[in-house]
């Protein structure tokens, strides 16, 4: 449940910046990004939006296992938060 950590995400400041990041492990066989990712990111991105929080980046990865952690945009992800010196202390998931 997305509102499960609410309490916790509530005390941090409105202007916080924050990481999207989206993985399905199977392909839905469509062509390109999956529909659930698509779903996924406007999900999330809405609830961002309603409760205050600025979203840094999106990251998605379609048809990869959560097993390990040598995800393409996941690993860009962890780069792009040590480049910009930036935290994401908080995950929210929409599953």
């Amino acid at each position: 449940m997305m509102d499960s950590n609410f309490a916790a995400l509530q005390q941090l400041h409105s202007s916080q910046r924050v990481a999207i990041y989206c993985r399905l492990s199977k392909d839905d066989n469509l062509d390109g990004e999956s529909a659930s990712i698509q779903n996924q990111r406007d999900m999330l991105e809405t609830w961002c939006q309603e409760h205050g929080f600025s979203v840094a980046g999106v990251y998605a990865d379609d048809g990869y296992s959560g097993l390990y952690m040598d995800r393409p945009d996941f690993q860009r992800m962890l780069a792009d938060c040590k480049q910009r010196d930036e935290f994401f202390p908080s995950t929210i998931s929409a599953t």
